[in-house]
């Protein structure tokens, strides 16, 4: 996460968060000595000071056995001394977020399993196509972050990665959760406050969110002309529509109808 004096970004993975970051950096680019960025005291400028911090995975027990750190952390870890600080992040079209997180292919080197096991239900793993790829995250990954409890509310790996990340209290409103919750709950006051860029429009959000917060246009104007980043070469140019079938589509848009109704404009 990056933490500055003026608000907290949560980097939500796969969702333009590296951009953000970046952009983010180059506002609060330091001006002083070398040495206290290289210890990682954070960026300074004459308006404001940012840090970024990596924190404890914990979402996944997967993560968690291996110790994973990462600029992923959720709201709960966000430090005390900064938690009255207004809160912003991004989000993705869930259909799009699936392809992205196919191909970056983190999940070959980093099995959300035993490998065996996933050999053994998944022929060719980690060679796997897209469609055995979501049927895996919505099986298996769902598993690495209930870690063995019941999947009572029959919904996908994004949704509850999204409760981990955002819920005041993820852990209760996870074990709480029913399908009845899934499709009528009012989840306002389980999710904390947290205002979201859309990453199809992320530079143009992004400046306007950072205005709110005081920083004046012309020091964000250079964030039109940044490159696009961390982009899977496999699927440059190539629309998310490509990868689904009707069938495969309707499956994650159920798994994931929570997101849906959380983000309406992702449900066409």
């Amino acid at each position: 996460m990056i933490v500055t004096d003026r608000f907290v970004f949560l980097a939500f993975p796969r969702t333009g968060t590296t951009f953000v970051r970046n952009a983010l950096k180059q506002l609060y680019r330091r001006r002083g000595l070398p040495l206290l960025a290289r210890l990682g005291i954070g960026h300074r400028d004459q308006r404001g000071w940012l840090r970024e911090l990596s924190t404890p995975m914990t979402d996944t027990a997967s993560a968690e056995f291996e110790g994973r750190r990462s600029p992923h952390g959720s709201f709960r870890q966000i430090p005390a001394e900064h938690r009255g600080l207004p809160v912003f992040s991004s989000f993705r079209n869930p259909f799009d977020l699936l392809v992205s997180g196919f191909e970056h292919r983190f999940w070959q080197q980093h099995p959300i399993r035993d490998v065996a096991t996933l050999q053994h239900k998944y022929p060719g793993y980690p060679d796997l196509n897209f469609e055995q790829y979501v049927g895996m995250m919505l099986d298996d990954g769902v598993q690495d972050i209930l870690r063995g409890k019941p999947n009572q509310a029959r919904v996908g790996r994004l949704t509850l990665r999204f409760l981990k990340f955002y819920c005041r209290e993820p852990d209760a409103v996870i074990d709480a959760l029913s399908d009845d919750d899934v499709d009528g709950h009012d989840f306002s006051r389980d999710l904390a406050p947290v205002r979201f860029v859309h990453s199809e429009n992320l530079v143009a959000e992004l400046r306007q969110v950072l205005a709110d917060f005081g920083v004046p246009p012309e020091r964000t104007e250079f964030m039109i002309g940044l490159p696009r980043v961390n982009v899977a070469e496999a699927r440059r140019d190539r629309p998310w529509t490509d990868y689904y079938s009707p069938k495969l589509r309707e499956r994650v848009r159920h798994a994931e109808r929570l997101l849906f109704r959380l983000f309406p404009r992702y449900d066409r």
